[in-house]
């Protein structure tokens, strides 16, 4: 194969146009990004990249916070259910015992002891622990609805603790004061203290707040059509003063009259 010659090459390096020739490529430029609590270097055209893979991952975590959430109350109903069985049955029990108990202490014991001692010792042994057992029975319920009082207790206090930290984030201004603040507004709403004792949505306090914001405007702009119109007025002549015409004496009190009536004197006096 033979080599071209150095004329060709310089004439092939001629040829080459100006509007040819490529630029040198310029560096990306570059951007700082926080992920996770860093700070990266990274060219600008990854940050799009970024940005949607991080709000991927944010939707991803909640829709699994959400389903964590989901799988929580489900269990708690599940847990909710099967203690009102326990419950029910409970009662029902401790019914029963009542009407057998009601039963045997309604039989007429003298005459049974009469006519057959043996089984009256034996009812009354049966009466006793029946009602021993009664009593376990009725013990044991007013324990598990203690226990059960105390846990809606705490797991409201929990749902509150939780609305108020959305609260906290999603309502500007948003502090202890001010939830008492809606508190009243709610109470002169016709809201009534078990209700609102019972408001532990996130979503109905910001409805509640932007109620009391409409109020609190609608008051506030109230007063100041108040204020405009009472300026507006002008106050009334005063009449009388120094320049008043002289007093009827018919129509004055006793003491007005005899000064009226010195005055005179002194008058003539002169």
């Amino acid at each position: 194969m033979t080599k071209p010659s150095g004329a060709a090459s310089a004439a092939a390096e001629d040829d080459v146009r100006p509007d040819e020739i490529q630029p040198e490529a310029e560096a990306p430029e570059t951007v700082l990004v926080e992920h996770e609590g860093r700070i990266y270097e990274l060219p600008a055209a990854l940050k799009g990249a970024l940005m949607r893979h991080a709000d991927y991952a944010r939707q991803t975590q909640d829709l699994a916070h959400q389903r964590q959430a989901l799988e929580a109350a489900h269990a708690a109903v599940s847990e909710m259910a099967r203690r009102h069985g326990e419950d029910l049955d409970a009662h029902a029990r401790l019914a029963g015992l009542e009407d057998q108990i009601g039963q045997l202490e309604r039989l007429n014991w003298p005459l049974l002891q009469r006519q057959d001692p043996a089984r009256a010792e034996a009812l009354m042994g049966h009466l006793f622990q029946m009602k021993q057992t009664r009593e376990i029975a009725a013990g044991h319920l007013a324990h598990r609805q203690s226990v059960k009082a105390f846990e809606q207790r705490q797991a409201h206090a929990a749902r509150l603790e939780h609305a108020h930290a959305v609260a906290a984030r999603e309502i500007d201004g948003w502090s202890p004061e001010r939830a008492q603040q809606l508190a009243h507004y709610a109470l002169e709403q016709g809201i009534s203290e078990d209700e609102l004792t019972a408001l532990a949505d996130p979503r109905l306090l910001k409805v509640l707040h932007h109620a009391c914001l409409h109020h609190e405007s609608e008051e506030q702009k109230s007063a100041a059509e108040r204020l405009t119109k009472a300026q507006a007025i002008r106050p009334a002549i005063e009449v009388g003063g120094a320049g008043a015409g002289p007093k009827d004496p018919n129509r004055m009190s006793t003491d007005d009259w005899m000064h009226h009536r010195r005055g005179q004197i002194r008058s003539k006096g002169r």
